[in-house]
């Protein structure tokens, strides 16, 4: 087994390409092919194209490429060949629709590259077939198509459904990577570790997925969606604006929560400036001059409502985007896995359908309870760890004061 942990150069170097040419003619050229997966790895073992048994060991600060050469003697040269990589070209179909793609491409961390006014995403993982109509996960048109189509038509539960599942799919089907390292794909069900891996993360599963229902039927259905739609209906009305921020703030009782808020709410507004979104800029100024704490629920009604998106979407969007969220959350925090996580997006989607079928409550109807959520939040402000029993405290005459 030869063993290959540097890279040299890259074949298009000039001090290597006239050496790379000599040995070509003498057929000592050996070539390794790569996927796509397969390149971003640092260790690995295969045969080139004549057969020699060779291991990759490289260095965490050294990255293959197409055309890396690894090694290059007086006898021989091995060099990466890259896989022709697969991409999905969609074209947005207005401003508001390549706002969302753009979302949704880098909350997945989706590997992009642009052609004109095209976005391609790059397929990796296992392959899928993605058509018009065989697959729900995509609605195209000839002209590429939107990310959901209801330009012209009345807002209905099936059409609602229809946008939920593209954007749960967005992830899944391009995301097989991701649950191939979870060894989701291929795995041998008969080990008994990863049955009992399954077990705790079913039941972490569930316990996610009644948090986010509970989020939503108790704090963004009662209180963060009336918000929302009335910043919409507001929307050039900077003085009704900072009304509506300030009833959140002072509605919010965990600063953690107020402070979170007003971040996201921030760093959206800087993006919308930045895409010259009207009205952004200027909210952003007010903002910042402290005139308006700028939380979240206000900004997206008032800068997708500058989008033209309707309220039925605004709102879909929004639901979305906190599910998403608190998934990515407990990603992070490995609590459980893509394959789960995406598991927990669909079965909290008739949860979604049955708050925006009802009427939405009025700013001055308002109204959150989720106390287990704001315990752990102000736990948390006070450094208390919420996985730790307090003990009620007994007095025992004055204390010193810490």
């Amino acid at each position: 087994m030869l063993i290959l942990d540097q890279i040299l150069g890259r074949a298009s170097d000039p001090r290597i390409a006239d050496r790379l040419h000599d040995l070509s003619h003498a057929g000592r050229v050996e070539t390794l092919t790569l996927s796509g997966a397969d390149i971003q790895r640092h260790r690995l073992r295969l045969h080139s194209d004549q057969g020699t048994d060779c291991a990759i060991r490289l260095e965490r600060h050294q990255h293959l490429s197409n055309g890396a050469v690894l090694m290059l003697d007086a006898e021989r040269a091995i060099v990466v060949q890259m896989e022709e990589q697969r991409y999905l070209e969609l074209q947005a179909r207005d401003a508001a629709a390549a706002l969302e793609l753009g979302y949704f491409a880098g909350n997945m961390h989706w590997k992009v590259r642009f052609a004109g006014e095209r976005l391609q995403l790059l397929l990796a993982g296992r392959r899928r077939t993605i058509s018009n109509g065989s697959n729900p996960c995509w609605r195209t048109d000839a002209s590429h198509g939107a990310w959901h189509d209801r330009a012209g038509q009345p807002p209905d539960s099936a059409a609602t459904g229809r946008q939920l599942l593209s954007r749960r799919c967005g992830g899944l089907v391009l995301g097989t990577g991701n649950l191939l390292a979870d060894g989701r794909l291929g795995a041998d069900d008969s080990a008994s570790g990863n049955r009992r891996r399954r077990g705790i993360r079913h039941q972490r599963s569930a316990s996610l997925l009644g948090f986010i229902q509970g989020q939503l039927r108790h704090r963004w259905g009662s209180f963060d969606r009336a918000f929302l739609l009335a910043a919409w209906q507001a929307a050039d009305d900077h003085q009704q604006l900072q009304s509506l921020d300030q009833r959140i703030e002072a509605m919010t009782l965990a600063a953690e929560l107020r402070q979170g808020s007003r971040r996201l709410g921030l760093s959206m507004l800087g993006v919308h400036a930045g895409l010259d979104t009207p009205g952004a800029a200027a909210y952003r100024q007010i903002v910042l001059a402290g005139a308006a704490p700028g939380h979240l629920p206000v900004v997206q009604g008032m800068l997708w409502r500058a989008l033209d998106m309707n309220p039925d979407d605004c709102q879909l969007a929004a639901a979305h985007s906190l599910c998403t969220g608190l998934a990515s959350a407990a990603l992070r925090l490995g609590l459980l896995g893509h394959l789960e996580a995406q598991q927990v997006l669909t079965q909290v989607q008739p949860t979604i359908l049955e708050l925006l079928v009802e009427p939405a409550p009025l700013p001055d109807q308002v109204h959150g309870f989720s106390p287990l959520a704001e315990i752990a939040v102000m736990r948390h402000e006070t450094r208390i760890c919420a996985c730790l029993p307090i003990e009620p405290a007994i007095p025992r005459g004055p204390q010193p004061c810490c």
